[in-house]
């Protein structure tokens, strides 16, 4: 019997081409969705990132979770405006100076009207939503002098141009020696705009300030930058508690500023005011007397008397010298009035040599400033100070 070979035999030349052919086929296939894939990797990644690089630039760092994915705002803060014409307003001091003007007013020797010319005093800041304000004593002074009039009666007879247009009249007045500022009530039917005090820490130089004066309908906003500190004492790294003796002192053209304008920190928290041309009287000692007054309509500031340095203002050499810590405020002299209690050894008290490494369970830093923590509170508050004594660490309670 013949064989043959038809085309449908595996061993077929048709049959073979045909399952080249196939092959062929498929592996065009493949390479076609290879190449698509990448294509349209390519593009819908284009398109991804056209998009993602928008939000980046755009998102306001506040904004909750994804504001964390603005990096140009993180990298490129200071060009954001030029590139994108817009700023996140809660950045900028600028953008919140009208919040600011309406914790200030301005006082004038009386009513100012159209047909009446009338002495512009300065500014004050205001405390108390219910009408305390603070302004330098020595302003009220002048002012004093020219009318032949005492401080007191300047302040009652003083006009006050509160933020809504409105005017009043101070009520009386307290004088606060240490500080040389003078607080006044006065007299209003609405809620008034306050300041926000900061933190209990002394100014570091370079630290930005914005010195603000106000008129009747305008403000003018001076950026300084603290410049270095005013001491009355022969040894700057000494201080007292006694005396406000240490302030900040601003980078400022001496003609440009008037005295008790208020400062102001970057971040709008109220930072003092000025009380000499440069020279600050920082907010938490203004604090500490609106607190007495709140607390016993006058104001009581300690009188403990303590001479300190912190620490880190110290040589290592000297720090090694007197076995002291690289962080903590070493007592150079205590008034013996002082009261403290010390927990774990009977009638003890605060020491000569004894370096404190916290206050209130914070830890002393180099900004920490036992003065400023002191008089920041009303007189008799008690701290909770952890001290080194002898390389022995002790918890004491310090009324001021």
């Amino acid at each position: 019997m013949k064989q043959e070979i038809v085309p449908t035999s595996p061993q077929s030349s048709e049959r073979k081409l045909h399952e080249m052919k196939k092959i062929q086929q498929a592996q065009k296939n493949v390479f076609r969705m290879v190449l698509i894939s990448i294509l349209g990797s390519i593009f819908f990644g284009a398109i991804a990132g056209f998009f993602g690089f928008i939000m980046v630039t755009n998102v306001s760092p506040s904004t909750p979770f994804i504001g964390k994915l603005s990096l140009y705002s993180s990298f490129f803060p200071s060009q954001q405006t030029l590139f994108f014409s817009r700023k996140d307003s809660e950045q900028t001091f600028m953008t919140q100076a009208p919040t600011m003007a309406k914790q200030m007013v301005v006082v004038f020797s009386d009513a100012p009207t159209m047909e009446h010319a009338v002495k512009r005093i300065g500014n004050a800041v205001i405390l108390t939503a219910d009408g305390w304000m603070v302004m330098p004593t020595s302003v009220l002074q002048i002012q004093a002098q020219e009318t032949n009039a005492t401080v007191s009666e300047v302040v009652v007879r003083m006009a006050i141009v509160l933020p809504n247009g409105a005017v009043t009249h101070g009520q009386y007045s307290l004088d606060d020696p240490l500080t040389g500022m003078t607080f006044f009530k006065v007299e209003s039917s609405a809620q008034l705009s306050v300041v926000q005090f900061g933190e209990s820490k002394i100014s570091v130089v370079g630290e930005t300030q914005f010195i603000m004066q106000k008129d009747m309908n305008a403000f003018t906003i001076f950026e300084r930058h603290i410049a270095g500190i005013v001491h009355d004492t022969e040894t700057p790294p000494t201080r007292f508690t006694a005396a406000l003796e240490q302030q900040p002192m601003v980078d400022i053209e001496m003609s440009k500023y008037q005295v008790g304008s208020p400062v102001f920190y970057s971040s709008g928290a109220f930072g003092g005011i000025m009380i000499e041309n440069g020279v600050i009287v920082p907010d938490w000692y203004i604090h500490g007397a609106l607190e007495s007054i709140i607390t016993s309509n006058a104001i009581h500031r300690s009188h403990v008397d303590i001479a300190y340095v912190n620490v880190s203002y110290l040589t290592k050499e000297e720090r090694k010298k007197r076995a002291l810590p690289e962080q903590g405020i070493f007592i150079i002299s205590i008034a013996q009035n002082s009261s403290t209690e010390l927990l774990q050894t009977e009638n003890d008290t605060l020491q000569k040599n004894d370096v404190i490494l916290s206050i209130n369970n914070t830890l002393v830093d180099p900004q920490t400033d036992l003065s400023t923590v002191i008089h920041s509170k009303p007189e008799g508050t008690v701290l909770y100070l952890t001290i080194m004594r002898n390389g022995q660490e002790y918890a004491i309670q310090f009324t001021t």
